[in-house]
């Protein structure tokens, strides 16, 4: 379970990230 939420909270970072950036 914690595997899949730092999954899902590594893929929210780099989204934001990429609309930090855009």
């Amino acid at each position: 379970m914690t595997i899949y939420l730092r999954c899902v909270l590594s893929k929210l970072l780099h989204v934001s990230k990429l609309s930090i950036w855009e």
